[in-house]
């Protein structure tokens, strides 16, 4: 069987290798090719995607759309985008399904199926209207109404990371239960687990991009004054902003200055007893799982793609996002035996809930 997964618009297999988790797709993809999956992957790169699957060990063709050159305007590259699928619409016509990687782009995937009918699995790390409903922007909601509608409709099978997610598409969209498919993000559990190392009880991890999402500064509001640094792996366009409010509110802030691949993850988090996601909403977060599957105490605000993960004081501390006043009280009242519970539960809930090899089967019955 092959499977044509079209990118994130924009996206190249560069960016993945950029992001740090181009080691976790590709391992998932190559497992699905052991089940006589074949994944092709049609990308928003240049020449140097062909070269960089070259270097790794996968059974995955790549066809980036912009082989021969670079388009940096986003109009410029929808256009030929849509081109070039009229260009191989032949060589597009072998694959027995098209996959898509994320709402954003998946226009492709619908434009590509009106010169070959072929059936459509639409996959979501999260929904896109839901996303711009939060962010409050009218003609970004109508856009993504719009875009998640098109591929919604179109879809012969959609899968979605969260049951929150099932429920909100079948609401706004209208959709069949049987067209649905909860299926979340993997954790290799044999790699993500505890190595029992020493840990730094007065420190803090947290990993994401600095944006007003992530909502950061309001982390550095509950940690001030206080014995606790945060440590933060990730870029963004506040980083300015938290460098001068950390100093303005006295609360210790270490930036780690070092890319991890997914796979050298694991090491990082064990270092540390606590990670922290205190984010205005989420899709299904893979730094929480996989730290979870560490054995740490997560630290989460209770809202959409976290609430549904912790449950508070059994495996992880959850907040209302108006207590983060109350964060660092809650951490230094935990006695060694509760810390120890919460951790043991986190874990346990991964392996059960989340394991790469539960995943893959969910997969595999998609194209059955």
């Amino acid at each position: 069987m092959n499977v044509l997964l079209f990118f994130t618009f924009g996206v190249s297999l560069e960016d993945w290798k950029d992001k740090g988790f181009l080691d976790r797709e590709i391992k998932y993809y190559n497992k699905l090719y052991e089940k006589n999956i074949k994944f092709t992957f049609i990308t928003y790169g240049d020449g140097s995607d062909l070269e960089l699957i070259n270097k790794i060990d996968s059974k995955i063709e790549i066809i980036p759309i912009f082989k021969n050159f670079k388009v940096k305007n986003k109009f410029l590259k929808f256009l030929y985008s849509l081109f070039f699928v009229i260009k191989n619409k032949k060589n597009i016509s072998k694959f027995d399904y098209f996959k898509t990687n994320q709402n954003y782009g998946s226009w492709l995937a619908v434009f590509a199926s009106l010169f070959n009918k072929k059936k459509i699995i639409s996959r979501c790390g999260y929904d896109l209207f839901h996303f711009s409903l939060l962010k409050k922007n009218p003609l970004k909601i109508i856009a993504s109404y719009l875009i998640c509608f098109l591929i919604y409709k179109k879809s012969n099978r959609i899968i979605v990371p969260t049951l929150y997610y099932y429920n909100f598409i079948k609401k706004y969209f209208l959709l069949k239960n049987q067209n649905i498919e909860v299926i979340p993000n993997y954790v290799d559990t044999l790699i993500f687990k505890d190595l029992k190392y020493k840990k730094n009880n007065n420190k803090i991890l947290f990993v994401g991009r600095l944006e007003k999402q992530k909502n950061i500064l309001n982390i550095l509001n509950g940690l001030r004054d206080s014995n606790f640094c945060l440590d933060i792996l990730g870029n963004g366009s506040l980083k300015d902003k938290i460098i001068t409010k950390a100093k303005k509110i006295n609360t210790k802030v270490n930036f780690i200055n070092k890319s991890y691949t997914n796979n050298e993850m694991p090491t990082l988090l064990n270092n540390y007893n606590y990670l922290i996601l205190f984010s205005l909403y989420e899709g299904n977060p893979k730094i929480l799982l996989e730290a979870m599957s560490c054995g740490l105490c997560v630290i989460g605000s209770d809202t959409y793609g976290i609430n549904d993960i912790i449950e508070s004081e059994k495996n992880g501390l959850l907040f209302k996002l108006s207590d983060y006043n109350k964060i660092c009280n809650k951490i230094e009242t935990l006695d060694f035996f509760k810390l120890t519970e919460i951790k043991n539960n986190a874990s346990k809930f991964i392996n059960e809930k989340y394991d790469f090899n539960n995943v893959i089967k969910k997969e595999i019955k998609i194209y059955n």
